[in-house]
């Protein structure tokens, strides 16, 4: 995760990384945080899909979800990327559509690898310069 010493940072983050930059950005909010962009989240429905020691228990998940909690986001700029490989791409496609106005972002070919992350941190990067 990058975080700038400025006062209002940038999030980016990949896989858990990318759960906790939109976890964190939505906390943070709008007056902190400029832009926040991710690739393969690693987003759940359901706590019993989680990997293994990553939450408690159900309820650890249900407070931290950014899941149904997009419009914590509405004021900041938003990335999402994921590959159509990736283990996390249904529950990405979910927490996208739940957006009121699509964020930024694609879903194309590549798995939850370092490849794919390789192929989509250019315009992860240049996404977030664009709103420093």
């Amino acid at each position: 995760m990058l975080v700038s010493r400025a006062r209002r940072g940038r999030e980016c983050g990949w896989s858990m990384g990318g759960f906790g930059a939109l976890h964190l950005a939505g906390l943070l909010g709008p007056e902190r945080v400029r832009a926040v962009a991710v690739m393969s989240p690693a987003l759940w429905h359901d706590h019993r899909d989680t990997a293994p020691g990553a939450f408690d228990d159900e309820a650890d998940l249900e407070a931290v979800t950014v899941m149904g909690r997009q419009s914590r986001l509405a004021d900041i700029p938003t990335r999402v990327d994921c590959g159509l490989g990736d283990p996390f791409c249904a529950a990405t496609e979910d927490y996208v559509d739940g957006f009121a106005q699509r964020p930024a972002g694609a879903f194309e070919r590549g798995d939850h690898d370092v490849g794919y992350w390789r192929r989509t941190a250019p315009a992860q990067l240049a996404f977030l310069g664009a709103h420093l």
